[in-house]
């Protein structure tokens, strides 16, 4: 017996392990041989690989080495840019590294130029002018976290209707029809919120029509976090494009939303909407940073291409503090539920004492999404993975393979539910 990828598998191959869904539902037993139908469902589920019958393991082999030998230097070149705060030799790292291979040969095979390959996942980096910056740039000493925030107060203000769903995300005896009654007081956040319930995030048999309905299918205080982060997007506009892409931002954050819900679900945590939004805010404070402090923003990018370290070091060693403290700190202001703040405080730093286990998943989730080339969040350098932090957790590597293709098939969605263009 041995494992194989899902795409190297034949109908007719015999099943050596039960074939199951991340969350433990049964596909197929052992001993059943594999028709095209089950290939089919399994791709569905996001499984990337199964035991098979017959198949002995091989020994780790260099994933480069099955590459088209004319882009074996390009994918080294981005490989030694995006990891080079790794150790490829740490079995998960090892993993993504590959599973990040496999992706760039996808996209290569499906006619992506190597220059555009490389742009993707390396630069282009900061096109944008200081001319350009609407507010005026500081002078003197740095400001701390408090002191960024009062400087744009409009970050202290949301709609009255912002603040009722927060109070009932901390209520679980609200009920579905008095939530759906808040919530539909915003047209477009409840269009949204439906779209959500209605996609491969839930994959639902039968479609959703009423938020009264999500919220008794989902749960009163699942539907209110996802509000309340779908409410938060809506808060950041403006950004200068040039100094970051937020389509990619986006698409990072809403791929670590996903993964840290997806890696809930293997951890068993109960209420994985709300991982779902603490991954979607965990670089709430760049928005905050990009959008009032452009010069310091562009400085610190600026620096971060001639350092391998990773910016959230930079940002402390400049600042004082990191976008992840800032983040946590304008949702203490929100009164937004305190172990989201923890969350985001704490995925740079999830060897803190006072880090949460859902903090913990988050941190990992944010480097798996920059390992597998899921968006970026202003540099494409892959963060350090803290690997007390992955013990901790106790997810098998193999784990990995499923939730790249889980996220893969989830983010296609959610970035049209999200209308981030």
């Amino acid at each position: 017996m041995g494992i194989l990828a899902l795409e190297d598998i034949q109908p007719g191959m015999i099943l050596a392990s039960d074939l199951r869904t991340s969350q433990g539902r049964l596909l197929l037993p052992r001993q059943a041989a594999i028709e095209a139908k089950h290939l089919r469902m399994a791709r569905i589920w996001g499984i990337s690989e199964a035991d098979i019958e017959g198949v002995i393991d091989q020994p780790d082999k260099n994933v480069l080495d099955s590459a088209d030998p004319a882009l074996r230097d390009l994918f080294q070149e981005i490989l030694a840019w995006r990891f080079a705060n790794h150790d490829g030799k740490v079995q998960p790292m090892r993993r993504l590294m590959d599973l990040f291979v496999h992706r760039l040969n996808a996209l290569a095979a499906a006619g992506m130029e190597q220059d555009l390959l490389r742009e993707r996942f390396i630069g282009p980096f900061l096109s944008i002018s200081l001319e350009q910056e609407t507010s005026a740039p500081l002078s003197g000493r740095v400001l701390s976290c408090e002191e960024m925030l009062l400087r744009e107060p409009s970050l202290a203000c949301h709609p009255d209707i912002f603040h009722e769903i927060v109070e009932a995300s901390g209520n679980p005896k609200i009920s579905a029809a008095h939530l759906a009654e808040i919530i539909g007081k915003d047209p477009s956040l409840a269009s949204r919120l439906l779209r959500l319930v209605n996609s491969a995030f839930y994959s639902f048999e039968n479609k959703v029509d009423t938020l009264a309905r999500a919220a008794a299918i989902v749960g009163t205080v699942q539907i209110a976090n996802l509000a309340v982060g779908v409410s938060v997007i809506s808060h950041f506009k403006g950004i200068p494009s040039g100094l970051v892409d937020m389509r990619a931002f986006w698409e990072h954050s809403i791929a670590v939303g996903v993964i840290s819900r997806l890696l809930g679900v293997h951890r068993r945590i109960p209420i994985r909407e709300r991982l779902f939004i603490a991954g979607l805010l965990h670089d709430l404070g760049r928005l905050v940073i990009y959008k009032n402090h452009l010069q310091q923003a562009r400085a610190l990018m600026t620096l971060a291409l001639s350092s391998s370290e990773p910016m959230h070091e930079l940002e402390r060693a400049s600042w004082g503090f990191t976008h992840a403290e800032l983040g946590s700190l304008l949702l203490r202001k929100w009164r937004i539920p305190q172990v989201i703040q923890n969350s985001v405080a704490c995925h740079h730093a999830s060897f803190r004492s006072e880090a949460t286990d859902e903090a913990k998943l988050v941190h990992l989730a944010d480097v798996i999404a920059h390992a597998l080339g899921f968006g970026h969040s202003g540099l494409r350098r892959v963060p350090p993975l803290c690997l007390k932090t992955w013990d901790h957790i106790g997810l098998p590597v193999s784990v990995l393979s499923t939730v790249a293709a889980q996220t893969d098939n989830q983010l296609r969605d959610l970035m049209r539910v999200f209308a981030v263009s």
